[in-house]
């Protein structure tokens, strides 16, 4: 769950940085075998060094989209030459990608990138590229462009996207999340620290080595990297874009030194569950709860982080109205849930418990909400029959 909250933020915070419009994108994606060759024919033009023939090509049915790219790179070229080289990389590439068509996308960009090395615009391409690759999930390849971004980017540059900070970032996550190379990740958001000491999201980089440490069984190493999040951020400005991890930190802090295991048996836990939810026995509810971060939300949207005491007085509420039939799945290998049907909230008539291996043993670590009709509306299956 984290990995994916924790994706959510980088998404587009540079790749938004030129717009094309959709109708004028129409005119292309949509238009006669003849007309699209028209980018091929752009392309070739800039391969062959002929920059101002590929932007006549294309400048009827994209003159906009030329316009804002260069008004945006204006200050980062050194020369007209390079300001126009610019326009057309852009441009091709996000048509070449529309299109589906990456392999030549990258080519427009490697080719602006071999006529001017070491230039800021090379390395946002790089970073680009970089970005594609880690969406089609060849991470090692992104792990090459951005360390490329990251040693390469001249020093004596303005880096207006802060990209030499973002590339640390991203090869870390890549380590870390998409291949597991934790202490290789632990490494990469050390030298993040050490380079931009003044970077404002340091307790978001202190979270992520103390989830490698984590992962790599490393408790008392964990430890002290979600206690330097309790002194680095503010003890009650919650506006502060990154509090969150400040209570994320503390619950995982409670979670490792009072660990708590029911059982080895993700089923003796299910049966556990269903013994206490029948009963109606909410004080052997709250004790079979995992200590530490609680999911808990509803179906089909982004569950929330937090603590048992957070569901319980709801739990308490409609436990007591419910005529409840219990069944078992595993959605996922590695994954168990109980469902509920017959769950007394008028409005969520099913309720789903999450059972899944921590590092002390299996945990009951999520409640969530649902409807049978909600279901029926988003699968397609009458009630009953799933």
């Amino acid at each position: 769950m984290l990995s994916e909250s924790e994706k959510k933020g980088e998404e587009g915070l540079v790749e938004t940085v030129t717009v094309l419009a959709l109708a004028t994108l129409t005119v292309l994606f949509f238009a006669p075998s003849a007309e699209a060759d028209i980018l091929d024919q752009a392309a070739t033009a800039f391969a062959s060094g002929d920059t101002r023939e590929g932007l006549a090509l294309i400048s009827s049915p994209v003159e906009t989209e030329i316009r804002l790219v260069a008004e945006k790179n204006r200050l980062l070229v050194k020369n007209e030459d390079e300001l126009a080289d610019s326009v057309l990389t852009e441009t091709l590439y996000r048509l070449y990608r529309e299109r589906g068509e990456l392999h030549k996308a990258h080519s427009v960009l490697y080719t602006f990138i071999h006529r001017h090395p070491q230039r800021p615009l090379s390395f946002l391409y790089l970073y680009w590229m970089a970005k594609d690759e880690e969406s089609r999930s060849n991470h090692e390849s992104a792990i090459s462009l951005f360390g490329q971004v990251a040693l390469r980017y001249p020093e004596n540059e303005a880096d207006p996207y802060r990209l030499r900070l973002r590339a640390w970032r991203n090869t870390g996550l890549n380590l870390h999340h998409n291949q597991g190379r934790y202490q290789e990740a632990i490494g990469v958001y050390q030298n993040l620290l050490l380079l931009f000491p003044d970077y404002e999201g340091k307790a978001e980089i202190w979270y992520l080595i103390a989830t490698c440490y984590e992962n790599e069984g490393m408790i008392e190493k964990a430890l002290e990297g979600y206690r330097r999040i309790l002194e680095i951020l503010p003890l009650s400005f919650e506006e502060h874009p990154l509090f969150h991890l400040r209570k994320l930190a503390q619950l995982r802090i409670d979670y490792l030194t009072n660990p708590r295991v029911e059982t080895e048996d993700p089923h003796i836990l299910l049966l556990y569950l269903e013994e206490a939810f029948s009963g109606g026995d909410i004080a052997r509810i709250a004790s079979l709860a995992k200590l530490g971060d609680f999911w808990y939300g509803t179906m089909f949207s982004e569950k929330k982080v937090g603590e048992f005491a957070d569901v319980r007085a709801y739990l308490e509420r409609f436990l007591p109205k419910s005529e409840m039939i219990f069944s078992r799945e595993e959605p996922s290998p590695g994954r168990y849930r109980l469902r509920i049907e017959g769950w007394g909230d008028p409005e969520y008539d099913r309720l789903y418990l999450g059972v899944e291996k921590g590092l002390f043993g299996w945990e009951w670590r999520e409640v969530i909400i649902s409807s049978s009709d909600l279901e029926q509306t988003v699968h397609g299956t009458p009630a009953g029959e799933e």
